[in-house]
């Protein structure tokens, strides 16, 4: 596959459905925007079913890419943590619940590779907790709890039903769920010293 015309259709594809979502794209103004022949799009993606699978995996590669890249450097767990949250959250922008709700409602096996992706992502975290209670850094909870009760969290919240009937962003949530599941709901003031229950 030719990666400049790839790449092309991709950031073509993207902003297209940005408002109105991947549904209701068409293969003729995508080829229109992206500058190439109609018999060239369908060379390369046979189906619209096959472009936005295709589109899922470039956007979770360069994701997944960014993540591996800023993980190999010298830093502590909670910093790890960190680093897949703020690249998680960065990026979070690109699954507006436009393209959530598509994704979801047509394009479920695309959907499902998005879903699995963040849940392995989640479970990646698993390592760094284990390794910050070593360190003294963590509380000694059971780290299957914690990746269980994440993924639970992620999965009640991190929808477009959630975001559209609270009237947030999915960036916005995302940030705020993983504050909470990190510092918990106690201020600063609030928190007083740490306790074992």
């Amino acid at each position: 596959m030719n990666r400049e015309i790839a790449n092309r259709v991709f950031t073509s594809f993207n902003e297209l459905s940005m408002e109105r979502g991947l549904k209701a794209v068409t293969m003729d103004e995508l080829a229109a925007h992206a500058g190439v022949s109609k018999r060239t799009l369908y060379r390369y993606f046979p189906s619209k079913q096959v472009l936005v699978e295709a589109l899922v995996d470039h956007i979770l590669d360069s994701i997944f890419g960014e993540i591996e890249g800023m993980l190999k450097g010298p830093s502590s767990p909670i910093e790890k943590i960190r680093i897949i949250i703020r690249s998680l959250t960065e990026r979070a922008h690109i699954l507006r619940p436009v393209i959530v709700t598509d994704l979801q409602r047509y394009y479920p096996s695309a959907w499902d590779r998005v879903d699995r992706f963040r849940i392995q992502r989640i479970r990646y975290m698993g390592e760094f907790i284990v390794e910050g209670q070593k360190r003294g850094e963590f509380r000694q909870i059971d780290p299957r709890i914690v990746v269980s009760t994440i993924m639970a969290a992620v999965r009640a919240t991190a929808t477009p039903d959630f975001v559209l009937r609270h009237g947030l962003t999915m960036s916005e949530t995302i940030d705020q769920l993983f504050t909470l599941l990190i510092y918990g709901i106690a201020s600063d003031h609030g928190s007083g010293p740490a306790k074992s229950y």
